[in-house]
């Protein structure tokens, strides 16, 4: 079965590497990806079923047109050889490494009491959505490498359907909440507003809360107003920091034009609109909990409300991270610190890391821009490097290791 289940994914792959390779083209100069259908770059034949076959047709084609002998680009092969195996890559990681996806998903099939259920559901659910975000992130990486800039097709797309898609792949359990973490959210809203502040910031203990003598009770409604709170005071400082961005970017020498401030706000609006049409389903889920059902750490009504409520969290934070380096560094030095698209960008991911994890991507973004990026524009004689690719470098390290180096970090940061 697993062999099977490769090849499927290596073919699927194969042709989503022929289709991403018609969107990274077309996209960009504002083409539409559907029509019209494929064809020889030099003659405009419109390419035969049988030629149009991902890696085989190219194959049997020995790398020429069919019509008039031309080749046909080597990086046509390459993107569908990548993508397949990336592809085949990703679902061996899901099969073999079952901590890599949904654990609520398990305990949900595992309650039903069907094994074959409890051992498929949760894999299907997570090799697909992590096969598309997998798919989109090549796309955008490209596409930005390429271009310097990310089609808002694509990021908003991610985020209209980020938060439901990123509890159906359970990638944001694996970064949990810590004392330390607490600890500076407590210090900065001292800071911040100079007043003694103290509660116990970690998303796990809204729902439940420790009684001396009658041990764990459940909070749904304390949770709901929480998340309801916390959204929407993040929510509320985007719309006004929104005046602040127009007249930082207004600044620069490479003057904005007024579409590009309208942009940016459509897209901060966009933004809120994708977070409060999943946030109040999700508010209203948790509101009409049973509290008795939240005691128990393993029920599945707990599990789901806990996972929504780290997409939502994770989202958020995926916003605010890249929106504030790019305000602050904007304004120190005088010149644009963050693409716009960087931010669309992450806070799509952010939902698939939760806030922690959001954190932790954004780390390894850094460092793999740095590493990367400072020796490629040396070479490329000063070319602009862009930070998409780091940020969606970052997103899958924290994915791929998070099940092993968060308990390792977090176990020597808290001895």
């Amino acid at each position: 079965m697993l062999i099977a289940a490769l090849l499927a994914a290596f073919a699927f792959g194969a042709c989503a590497g022929s289709f991403l390779g018609v969107v990274i083209y077309r996209m960009p100069r504002n083409l539409s990806i559907v029509m019209p259908p494929s064809r020889c770059g030099a003659c405009g034949t419109q390419l035969a079923a049988r030629d149009n076959i991902p890696i085989l047709g190219w194959l049997l084609l020995r790398g020429r047109c069919r019509h008039c002998g031309t080749a046909i680009p080597m990086s046509c092969l390459y993107m569908e050889l990548a993508v397949a195996l990336l592809s085949a890559l990703l679902v061996w990681a899901v099969i073999r490494l079952p901590a890599l996806h949904s654990a609520w998903i398990y305990a949900a099939a595992s309650s039903s009491g069907e094994p074959s259920i409890a051992f498929w559901l949760p894999q299907l659910a997570a090799m697909s959505v992590l096969l598309l975000l997998l798919w989109l992130l090549i796309a955008e990486v490209l596409i930005d490498w390429s271009h310097l800039m990310i089609p808002d097709e694509l990021t908003k797309g991610l985020q209209a359907v980020a938060i439901p898609l990123a509890v159906l792949a359970g990638t944001n359990l694996f970064w949990p909440w810590s004392p330390i973490i607490e600890s500076a959210v407590v210090l900065s809203l001292q800071t911040v507003f100079s007043v003694n502040v103290s509660f116990n910031a970690d998303p796990q203990y809204w729902f439940r809360s420790w009684d001396v003598m009658n041990g764990w009770i459940g909070t749904p409604t304390k949770a709901a107003w929480t998340l309801g709170l916390v959204t929407a005071g993040a929510l509320g400082l985007i719309a006004l920091s929104l005046p602040l961005a127009r007249r930082i970017y207004g600044r620069l020498k490479e003057s904005w034009e007024e579409r590009d401030h309208l942009a940016m706000a459509k897209g901060a609006w966009w933004f809120i609109g994708c977070t409060v049409l999943w946030t109040v389903p999700a508010i209203i889920f948790i509101a009409t909990r049973d509290p008795g059902s939240f005691t128990n750490p393993y029920n599945t009504g707990l599990l789901l409300a806990y996972a929504l409520t780290q997409a939502i969290l994770g989202s958020l934070l995926g916003w605010w991270l890249p929106w504030t380096v790019g305000l602050v560094g904007t304004m120190a030095f005088k010149r644009n610190a963050m693409g716009y698209g960087d931010v669309k960008l992450f806070c799509g991911l952010g939902a698939f890391l939760g806030p922690v994890g959001t954190v932790v991507a954004f780390m390894f973004a850094t460092i793999v821009g740095t590493l990367v990026g400072i020796p490629a524009r040396l070479m490329g004689g000063g070319r602009e490097m862009p930070f998409g690719p780091s940020l969606a470098v970052g997103a899958v390290l924290a994915v791929a290791l998070g099940p092993w180096l968060a308990p390792l970090v977090l176990g020597r940061l808290l001895g």
